[in-house]
């Protein structure tokens, strides 16, 4: 991520991201194949993954601090955006 005011990086992290992203109160949120995570984007640390049962691809949706992703081949879940708890 670079940094806006020097548009030089300020950190970089390698991770085999599947489907869209969503950015949201500073935080970076993304799926893997079987993880649903969030990452700091001032700092590029992880805030929190969270174990899913096959992250679907789809659309990453931010609301009201909760984060809605599709995980398995058609469930939605919700999750508590600052500390990845299932809600």
């Amino acid at each position: 991520m670079a940094g806006l005011s020097t548009g030089t990086r300020a950190w970089r992290k390698d991770v085999a991201v599947r489907g869209a992203l969503a950015i949201a109160n500073e935080h970076l949120f993304f799926g893997t194949a079987d993880r649903v995570s969030s990452i700091d984007v001032k700092t590029g640390t992880d805030a929190w993954s969270t174990a899913v049962d096959g992250y679907g691809g789809g659309p990453l949706v931010v609301h009201e601090g909760v984060l809605l992703s599709v995980i398995g081949s058609n469930a939605v879940a919700a999750f508590d955006a600052v500390d990845g708890r299932l809600i």
